[in-house]
């Protein structure tokens, strides 16, 4: 794996290179840029995977190097010496936050968490070529990314898919899954005749609705037990659909 470290304290750059060249041997090239608009090329030229990214910098801030550059981002995990931009760097889809003077344990940690999501990425990547060359509505399945490999869920066996920001949750009868797409992307892949939009952050499929409470928009028990809102303008779709 390459990383990119940008700071621009040249020492400090310069400690957390050592640091991650002694403890995360799964990161084979370290490279570092103490110039945030320098960063903003390289960023944009060699691949990263991981960004080791400072915050407070003369010029441009570590957000607003982030806005400069194009996605797909690498694995971000900030590294500074304040902590009260932790939730923006949260809100930042960063993998860790990281407070110097760096505590080891927690570098390995992050890195740990980058590598895990660099993987799930390229598995999802297969995932949707594989689904381009067999045809997912075929499978009657849906295919998710895993650390092991791929596992093809049955449409019947999903219960509702639910937005994380750039992330879904994907819940089934045997448990949940985390896929790095939208909700609309994996949308995209079900089937409209047993799934439904019903919140602008839920989809459902249909043959799991137990029941339904009345409201504003209205509320849907799911065959698991879970509680899933309706919006309103989702509200008369959904009930045509379900016969009512």
């Amino acid at each position: 794996m390459k990383a990119l470290i940008v700071d621009d304290e040249v020492h400090s750059s310069e400690i957390t290179e050592m640091l991650v060249a002694e403890n995360c041997p799964d990161i084979l090239q370290i490279d570092r840029t103490n110039k945030p608009d320098e960063a903003v090329t390289m960023l944009k030229n060699m691949g990263y995977d991981i960004l080791f990214l400072d915050i407070e910098m003369p010029g441009m801030n570590g957000f607003e190097l982030l806005k400069k550059v194009d996605s797909p981002l690498p694995s971000v995990i900030f590294t500074t010496a304040y902590d009260q931009f932790a939730l923006e760097a949260f809100r930042a889809h960063a993998i860790d936050y990281l407070v110097k003077p760096i505590v080891v344990e927690d570098l390995i940690t992050a890195v740990q968490k980058a590598i895990r999501s660099r993987k799930s990425e390229k598995e999802q990547h297969l995932v949707e070529l594989l689904q381009s060359t067999l045809g997912a509505p075929q499978l009657q399945k849906l295919a998710i990314g895993s650390m092991g490999g791929i596992d093809w869920v049955p449409y019947s066996k999903v219960i509702r898919c639910t937005s994380d920001s750039n992330y879904t949750t994907v819940v089934t009868e045997d448990g949940q899954h985390i896929l790095s797409k939208t909700l609309k992307q994996v949308e995209e892949q079900l089937p409209d005749s047993i799934f439904m939009r019903v919140h602008a952050s839920h989809v459902v499929n249909l043959n799991h609705i137990n029941s339904y409470r009345r409201g504003a928009g209205g509320t849907l028990v799911m065959s698991n037990k879970e509680n899933i809102p309706v919006s309103r303008q989702h509200k008369s779709e959904l009930l045509r659909k379900m016969g009512a």
